[in-house]
C-alpha cells in the first residue's frame, strides 16, 4: 500500500480485505499508518453495531448429537463477552443490527436462501422481540434476487419497500405495513435494492420510465409516496452500486456502460452530478462506495481492463482522489478501531 497523501488524511479507520489472501487489515486515516488485525479478529466472522462499540460473533458448533448449529455471542468491541449465547429459535439467524441496541432476526429457508418468511427486532439485553410482518402481497420471488434481501424497512418499521410481480413486469412498492395500504409503486428490476436516507424521510431507487428503452433513472420517493425523477440519462447510462453519505447530503454511484462505468456524486440538495473520472470495468461485483463518518471522503474499489482491483480514496471537499492500494476491497469505515484488535505496524 502506498503512503497516504497528506492532503487525503482524514477521520476514522478503513477496513480492507486483500483479495488474493483474504487477509484483513486497517488503515488509520489520521496517521496514514497500516495495521494488521490480531489473529482473534482476523479469523472470525462478526457484525459490528452502528456506533462501533459492540459486535456479534458467529461460529458453527456441533451439539451432543453431532448436529451443527450457529452460535452467536455478544461482545464489546474490546473483546469482553457480554452474552455467551444469544437466544434464537430453530433455523433463525441474525441478519444485522437495527440500531445500537437491537438486532434483526430472520429465518433460514432450506439453509440456503435469505429468509423472507419472518422478521423480528430483538433487544440484545432483554431478549424482548417486536415481530415485523415480512410477507407482502405479490412478492417477487425470482430466485437470484432473494439474495439481495430486497425487503427494505424504514427506520420506524412502519413502512416497507419491496419488489412485487405484476402483469407489466416487476415493480417496487412502498407500503404502509400496519394500515396494509400501498402508497406508490415504480417499475424496476430488483438488483440494487432501494435505499432509505439516513434520517428516513425518503428513499431512492433505480426505476424505468420506458422499460424497453431506458437503462434506468434515479427516483426519489417520500414517506407519503410522492415520486420525483432525479435523472434524465436516457438509454446510455446505467446506475449501479450507490450509497448515501452519513449526513444524507450526497449519493455516490457508478454511471455508464457496464463495461466502463465512472464514479459520480449526486448532491441531493442541488441534484447536480459530478463525475470524478474514476473508471471501473465491473462495478456490479464491487462493494458499494463506502463513506467516511464525516461524509467528507469515500473509498471505492475499481477494476481495470486487466481485471486487477484498485482501492481509490476520494475527498469531495478538496476534489482530489488517489489510489491507496492494489488488490484490495474496502469493507467498512469506522470512527475508531479498538487498539486490542491491532497487532503490528509494517
Amino acid at each position: 500500500m502506498p503512503e497516504l497523501p497528506e492532503d487525503l488524511k482524514g477521520q476514522g479507520d478503513i477496513f480492507f480485505r486483500q483479495w488474493n489472501t483474504s487477509h484483513k487489515f486497517v488503515l488509520d486515516m489520521e496517521s496514514g499508518r497500516k495495521y494488521s488485525l490480531s489473529d482473534k479478529w482476523e479469523d472470525t466472522s462478526w457484525q459490528l453495531s452502528p456506533d462501533g462499540k459492540m459486535l456479534v460473533h458467529d461460529e458453527w458448533k456441533k451439539d451432543a448429537a453431532g448436529k451443527e448449529f450457529l452460535l452467536y455471542q455478544l461482545l464489546t468491541a474490546e473483546g469482553q463477552v457480554l452474552i455467551n449465547q444469544l437466544s434464537l429459535k430453530k433455523d433463525e439467524y441474525i441478519a444485522g443490527w437495527w440500531d445500537n441496541r437491537h438486532l434483526k432476526v430472520s429465518r433460514w429457508i432450506n439453509r440456503e436462501i435469505i429468509g423472507l418468511t419472518s422478521l423480528a427486532v430483538m433487544d440484545i439485553f432483554t431478549g424482548q422481540r417486536r415481530e415485523i410482518p415480512a410477507n407482502f402481497p405479490g412478492f417477487y420471488r425470482f430466485y437470484p434476487f432473494l439474495l439481495f434481501n430486497p425487503i427494505i424497512y424504514d427506520p420506524t418499521l412502519t413502512l416497507v419497500v419491496y419488489p412485487r410481480e405484476t402483469a407489466a413486469g416487476p415493480v417496487f412498492v412502498l407500503r404502509d405495513i400496519f394500515r396494509k395500504k400501498d402508497l406508490t409503486q415504480i417499475s424496476s428490476f430488483p438488483i440494487d435494492a432501494p435505499k432509505w436516507s439516513p434520517e428516513g424521510k425518503q428513499f431512492v431507487v433505480v426505476g424505468y420510465v420506458d422499460i424497453p428503452k431506458d437503462a434506468g433513472e434515479f427516483f426519489r420517493v417520500t414517506r407519503t409516496g410522492s415520486v420525483t425523477q432525479l435523472t434524465h440519462l436516457g438509454t446510455y447510462y446505467n446506475i449501479n452500486r450507490y450509497s448515501w453519505s452519513p449526513d444524507g447530503r450526497y449519493i455516490a454511484l457508478w454511471l455508464g456502460d457496464p463495461q466502463d462505468e465512472q464514479l459520480a456524486i449526486m448532491d441531493m440538495q442541488t441534484l447536480e452530478i459530478t463525475s470524478y473520472c474514476i473508471h471501473s470495468q465491473d462495478p456490479d461485483n464491487a462493494p458499494e462506495p463506502i463513506w467516511s463518518p464525516d461524509s467528507r471522503q469515500l473509498v471505492v474499489q475499481s477494476r481495470d481492463n486487466k481485471n486487477e482491483e484498485h482501492a481509490i480514496l476520494v475527498d469531495i471537499e478538496e476534489e482530489i482522489a488517489a489510489e491507496i492500494g492494489k488488490g484490495l476491497g474496502p469493507i467498512f469505515w469506522l470512527r475508531a478501531v479498538p487498539p486490542v484488535w491491532l497487532t503490528e505496524t509494517p
